[in-house]
């Protein structure tokens, strides 16, 4: 049996707004700020999605392939007057990025006697460049660029044994990462992941019972919006911004699992390596805070749940 097929996907979303409010602001030791604001944006995405695959077995091997390509251009202009107590401020911010990805995958999976053997490869290269302008110069000007290429080979058997099932797998993955500001890459930005990540999972039953003990280890990487080192502005007093120093973060579960009836219960524990969190700093020594993500070390977490389902 073979099946293969295509498919080819357009969007085009155009949108515009216009916002007016209000809210307070407290500095220098309570001094309130009463702020009046109008907004204009304007936004314009398109997209275009490419999908083909196949599936077929050969005698009892069993084989399926995906490839897909997506190219996204996205434009935005906002318009922003605001006014208060200590002033008016107008600023004007032009943000264009342009994005694609090409990503491949090739399983094959195969009976072994009482195991089921599954293989596979992946591939991935991806890019994104924003270029954001503010005539009024209240924001830096920037111009990122980021190109990533990621490469993995994995395998898995599930052997069963009598009441006992097992299952094994190990992934490893290579990433390369190359960052640039204004057509210049910069190594200190840049980075290089080689990663073997295992996987594990026993069920087995203890008299009217049945238990399950898993392991897994898997990356959380960060989007090319938490990266990019362009300033995002909310208000007069708080800007958003990426961080190109951020790190993968890697996590480590642990988990079992009781079933017995409609009774079951689930404890899980989890470590996390250079988990992301938001925080905020003074930007440049004046009373503005911008906000960005930091890598912090070792977070662990646990977690105990019963689920009645009578």
């Amino acid at each position: 049996i073979h099946a293969f097929g295509a498919f080819y996907k357009a969007r085009f979303t155009p949108q515009a707004t216009d916002i007016d409010g209000s809210y307070e602001w407290f500095i220098n030791d309570n001094n309130e700020l009463s702020k009046f604001y109008s907004q204009k944006n304007k936004y314009d995405y398109y997209e275009h999605l490419i999908n083909a695959y196949y599936s077929g077995n050969y005698n009892k091997l069993k084989i399926d392939f995906n490839i897909d390509y997506m190219f996204r251009d996205n434009e935005e202009s906002q318009s922003i007057n605001e006014k208060d107590n200590l002033g008016t401020n107008s600023i004007t911010i032009k943000d264009k990025s342009l994005g694609n990805l090409l990503a491949t995958e090739l399983n094959a999976s195969y009976p072994l006697g009482k195991s089921t053997i599954s293989f596979g490869s992946e591939y991935t290269n991806s890019s994104r460049q924003q270029n954001l302008s503010n005539v009024e110069s209240v924001v830096e000007n920037s111009d990122t660029h980021i190109e990533e290429d990621n490469a993995a080979v994995y395998a898995e058997i599930t052997r069963a044994f009598r009441q006992l099932s097992l299952t094994l797998g190990l992934r490893y993955e290579y990433t390369h990462n190359k960052y640039y500001e204004f057509g210049e890459i910069l190594d200190d930005k840049s980075r290089e992941y080689n990663e073997l990540l295992p996987t594990l999972s026993l069920t087995f039953p203890i008299k009217k019972t049945m238990w399950q003990l898993g392991y897994s280890r898997n990356l959380i990487r960060p989007l090319y919006s938490q990266l990019s080192s362009s300033i995002s502005y909310t208000n007069k007093y708080l800007y958003e911004r990426g961080n190109p120093l951020l790190k993968t973060s890697y996590r480590d579960n642990i988990s079992l699992v009781m079933k017995y009836k409609w009774l079951m219960l689930t404890a899980d524990y989890k470590r996390t390596k250079d988990r992301r969190i938001t925080s905020s700093t003074i930007y440049n020594d004046s009373i503005i805070l911008i906000e960005k993500d930091n890598s912090l070390n070792d977070i662990h977490s646990y977690e105990l749940m019963a689920i009645i389902s009578p």
